[in-house]
């Protein structure tokens, strides 16, 4: 009887501790997108590190295609609540190495413009009111979380992804709004968790006084 009451506790407390602070949210900047008619969404880096080695894995081109075209959907939703047109844009950074392509998409992600990208960034919008959205996925891998079920210790999960976006205006370099969503989750595109993350991390870009429903 006391061995099932323990099974059933800490399988109780499992639950709490998998269901609680799952996600947490950063808004860097308010979105100032005022005179931005159009922002071309750009393919999503990822990094993949391993802590115990501090090994780094880049994403190939293709890779993130799902969730590239989930991110780009949730955006240009918000987006159209601004009345500002997007368009997926799959083709720039493709003459860089994997390594490169990931890194620089990551950098812009977080708001890093570095002087011998500008100019890539420039040809992306030749007229005035063109921004870019660039966002990344950095993922930690480390131990899965445990349970013994002799001692009834449980140790929890060091895996975690963190979630980011920027929007640069393409001929200033201006930053015009970041966002970053935290996850105690290894990634998966395909887990709920990072559906709702996507949604999360895009939730600012939408009017405070409108949502994805268009309801005042």
């Amino acid at each position: 009887m006391k061995l099932i009451l323990r099974l059933t506790l800490t399988l109780m407390l499992l639950v709490l501790l998998s269901c609680s602070a799952n996600t947490m949210v950063t808004t860097k900047s308010n979105a100032d997108l005022a005179g931005i008619n159009k922002v071309l969404v750009l393919n999503v880096g990822q990094i993949s590190e391993d802590i115990a080695t501090g090994t780094m894995t880049y994403a190939r081109r293709g890779d993130m295609s799902s969730y590239s075209r989930v991110m780009s959907i949730i955006a240009s939703e918000c987006l159209i609540k601004r009345e500002i047109e997007s368009d997926v844009d799959s083709v720039s950074f493709s003459n860089f190495d994997v390594k490169k392509r990931n890194l620089t998409l990551y950098k812009l992600s977080r708001g890093i413009v570095d002087p011998a990208i500008i100019e890539d960034i420039a040809t992306l919008g030749a007229t005035d009111g063109v921004a870019v959205l660039s966002i990344s996925v950095y993922d930690k891998i480390g131990v899965q979380g445990s349970w013994d079920m002799n001692s009834g210790a449980i140790t929890s999960n060091a895996s975690n992804t963190t979630l980011r976006a920027t929007i640069i205006d393409c001929k200033t370099a201006r930053i015009l709004w970041q966002s970053e969503v935290f996850v105690r989750h290894p990634f998966d595109p395909y887990n709920a968790v990072f559906k709702k993350a996507a949604n999360d991390l895009f939730a600012t870009l939408i009017p405070p006084e409108t949502n994805l429903r268009g309801k005042k």
